[in-house]
């Protein structure tokens, strides 16, 4: 895969726009650089819970998670991707949504 744009920065973790290269499929990738070092807050339980509870999630309304890895000390979670932005990006542009939309 190669790293796209820079979509979201957080204390633990960096997120990116990404493209398969065999397929030219775009998805998402969770990147959480050094985890288990004093460099970072985020302790690799941390990590690992979040990939179990992605992994519970089918919905046709929630983003799917595709895997993970580990490369070195860095960490991956790989997600698909849905143009548009967060939700409440979307909330802000139209204002509030019934709970059905």
């Amino acid at each position: 895969w190669k790293r796209g744009q820079l979509i979201h920065k957080g204390q633990n973790a960096k997120v990116y726009k990404a493209l398969n290269i065999n397929t030219g499929n775009i998805f998402i990738v969770k990147e959480y650089l050094g985890i288990g070092a004093e460099n970072i807050c985020i302790p690799k339980t941390n990590y690992f819970l979040e990939i179990k509870n992605l992994k519970k999630l089918k919905h046709m309304n929630i983003i799917n998670f595709i895997c993970s890895e580990i490369v070195e000390n860095n960490h991956y979670i790989y997600l698909d991707y849905a143009s548009g932005g967060t939700l409440n990006e979307f909330i802000e542009k139209f204002s509030c949504l019934s709970e059905m939309l």
